[in-house]
């Protein structure tokens, strides 16, 4: 039997941009770790891959020569686990899983209590019938190329050569 029906994972993208793990390997690296990812999420058990590193291979869709240049980067990130025997474990994957489980249980379990509670039948307007509403506040969103900044230079120090730290500058004139 399937272990959930979540069809999606929670990414963390500061994390995945930032992370020593993910800024040391080629983009190929990167790529097939994140299809295994993406598999490894419709595993059963969720966040395993087969223990069978012929069964990795087909599955990250990478010729033989890239896959011998990127499978210890890659497979370095999913171990094996009593929990799961024949089965290796990405275990921030596994963590993610189970929150997001928890998360839906919880929210399941107070739709069956009848969702979010009613308001309080007594508004600001009833109580003073002269007063008028408030307009509602405008939303905006708003990146500053600084916020952009600090996230590139923060991984630009991840222990990388000045020639990726260089490919991460932003030029003067744009801030």
């Amino acid at each position: 039997m399937k272990e959930h029906t979540l069809p999606h994972f929670p990414l963390w993208t500061h994390d995945w941009l930032c992370s020593p793990t993910t800024r040391l390997m080629s983009p190929t690296g990167r790529s097939v770790y994140m299809d295994l990812l993406c598999y490894a999420w419709d595993s059963n058990p969720v966040a395993t891959l087969p223990a069978d590193e012929k069964l990795i291979y087909h599955l990250s869709g990478v010729g033989h020569e890239e896959w011998e240049s990127v499978k210890n980067q890659v497979l370095e990130n999913f171990e094996t686990d009593d929990e799961f025997p024949n089965r290796l474990v990405n275990h921030k994957l596994r963590e993610q899983y189970e929150k997001a489980v928890a998360f839906r249980n919880k929210q399941a379990e107070n739709g069956r209590k009848g969702g979010r509670p009613h308001k309080n039948t007594q508004s600001i307007t009833q109580t003073k019938p002269n007063a008028e509403p408030r307009p509602k506040a405008k939303k905006s969103l708003s990146l500053s190329l600084s916020d952009s900044n600090n996230c590139m230079n923060e991984c630009a120090g991840v222990g990388v050569g000045t020639e990726t730290r260089a490919a991460f500058e932003i030029d003067e004139d744009l801030k």
